[in-house]
């Protein structure tokens, strides 16, 4: 994944929106799917005005579930850990090390693709300061541009079919893991459900409800609102559910339980 990352003053919808324009879609080309959490700079107006002037679909992540961005998320953490690192004396001028931050992870060998991001992207390896001490490697020189051009296009063949491999085997892997981890209630539109709140107080109420699950939108991802009270649906991924059992029904459920105990006469009588 070839990373992106701007110091901003706030994060404001016109602050994002000015970002997206003048460092993504002016740079790369609008995109035709712009992915992001709930936050509220993402679902306003502005934004929304803003993909439907360059044609973009906007999707989100589920409430309260940061796997759904799983991607960035893990690229964040990456970028936070290596900015610590450098700016570990002036941890308020992190902003000044991060452009240098984002060369030296584009330049890194990633174990899903095998590759730097650099050279899927651009078919060649960046020239760094390492190269001007010790020079370009062999095949690197100036050339032709009709012996560049199909260089590399042979080049790219062969690093996106290298990056499928390996991405496929990173899949298998990360799937066997999730499989062994795998767990869940299999929930179906009319059900209703509690949902798990990130909790606010230390003795604050983890899971509320019940809500009403009104779409099974995929294989692991449900529309829900609110029974009492609730305004807008809500998108949540299943492992922030639980069946809602109201006390009328755990009162039938203990009545019904205990007519069928039998008392047993004590073996000395």
């Amino acid at each position: 994944m070839w990373p992106e990352a701007f110091p901003l003053p706030d994060a404001e919808a016109d602050t994002v929106a000015t970002a997206l324009v003048n460092g993504i879609f002016c740079r790369y080309g609008a995109p035709e799917t712009l992915h992001s959490d709930q936050g509220r700079n993402f679902e306003a107006g502005v934004i929304a005005e803003l993909c439907r002037l360059f044609d973009v679909t906007k999707t989100r992540t589920t409430a309260y579930h940061p796997q759904s961005d799983g991607l960035v998320e893990k690229m964040t953490r990456t970028l936070i850990d290596m900015l610590g690192k450098v700016s570990i004396d002036q941890p308020e001028d992190w902003d000044a090390h991060l452009d240098r931050v984002l060369l030296a992870y584009r330049s890194s060998v990633h174990r899903t693709t095998g590759a730097t991001p650099c050279r899927i992207i651009f078919g060649r390896e960046l020239r760094l300061p390492v190269d001007v001490v010790y020079g370009l490697p062999q095949g690197m020189q100036a050339e032709t541009s009709g012996v560049y051009v199909q260089r590399l296009r042979q080049e790219l063949e062969q690093v996106f079919d290298t990056v499928r491999a390996k991405a496929k085997l990173e899949q298998r892997r990360q799937k066997s893991w999730r499989d062994r981890k795998a767990h869940g209630h299999a929930y179906e539109p009319g059900d209703q459900v509690r949902f798990q709140m990130p909790v606010k107080t230390k003795f604050g109420a983890h899971w509320e409800g019940p809500y009403l699950l009104q779409k099974k939108l995929d294989w692991n991802t449900y529309q829900l609102r609110k029974i009492r009270g609730g305004k807008e649906p809500e998108v949540v991924h299943f492992d922030r559910l639980k069946p809602y059992h109201d006390w009328q029904q755990i009162a039938e459920t203990w009545e019904v339980g205990r007519k069928r105990r039998t008392t047993r006469r004590p073996a000395w009588l």
